[in-house]
C-alpha cells in the first residue's frame, strides 16, 4: 500500500519536527562544545527537598559539560547538560554517574543569576535500591571560572578522596 502526503502534510511534519528539536538540545557537542552554561559556576546550599539546605556545593559549567566540585571526589565524572529556553528562562538537565555510587539526575532553571535546581539520586543494587531527592539553589559566582574539565574527569576517574564526604 503506497501513502501519499499532501504539501500541508509535509509542512506538518517538517513543523512538529523543528518544534520536538528545538525544545531540548545539547549544550555542547560529544567533542566539547560551547553551551549557554560554559563558563559559569554557581555557588549555593543545597539539602533533601522540603528540608534545610544544610551543604554547600557549586556547580560549574563548561564545554557543554557540567559537574559538581562535591560530587567530583566521590566518583561522579562530568556529565553532559541539555538545554531549552522557555518562558524567560533557561532549563537545563543532565546526569552525574559513578560507578559504585549511582547516579544524580539534575533538572533545573536559571532566573537572573541564580539557578535553581532538583537532584534525584538512585543507587540500585541487587537486593536494594536507594532514591533521594535534593534541591539546590545556587548564584552566579562572576569572579569563579570553572575549574578544567579534563582535570574534573581525572579526578572522578580516581579513588574517592579519604576526606571527601560521600555520604548523603
Amino acid at each position: 500500500m503506497e501513502v501519499h502526503r499532501s504539501a500541508t502534510g509535509h509542512a506538518r511534519l517538517l513543523g512538529v519536527a523543528l518544534t520536538v528539536s528545538a525544545t531540548l538540545f545539547p549544550a555542547g557537542t560529544a567533542a566539547g562544545g560551547e553551551g549557554p552554561l560554559d563558563g559559569m559556576v554557581f555557588q549555593g546550599d543545597f539539602g533533601p527537598e522540603g528540608g534545610p539546605a544544610d551543604r554547600t556545593d557549586a556547580l560549574h559549567f563548561q564545554d557543554g559539560r557540567f559537574w559538581s566540585e562535591n560530587c567530583v571526589p566521590c566518583g561522579f565524572r562530568p556529565g553532559v547538560y541539555w538545554v531549552r529556553r522557555e518562558a524567560g528562562r533557561l532549563h537545563f538537565q543532565g546526569e552525574l554517574q559513578s560507578e559504585n555510587r549511582g547516579r544524580f539526575r539534575i533538572s533545573g532553571y536559571l532566573q537572573g543569576n541564580t539557578l535553581h535546581a532538583t537532584i534525584r539520586w538512585r543507587r540500585e543494587r541487587w537486593y536494594w535500591t536507594l532514591s533521594r531527592t535534593f534541591s539546590f539553589t545556587g548564584r552566579l559566582d562572576p569572579d569563579r571560572r570553572p575549574a578544567e574539565l579534563q582535570a574534573a574527569v581525572r579526578r572522578a576517574s580516581g579513588q574517592p578522596l579519604p576526606d571527601a564526604d560521600c555520604q548523603l
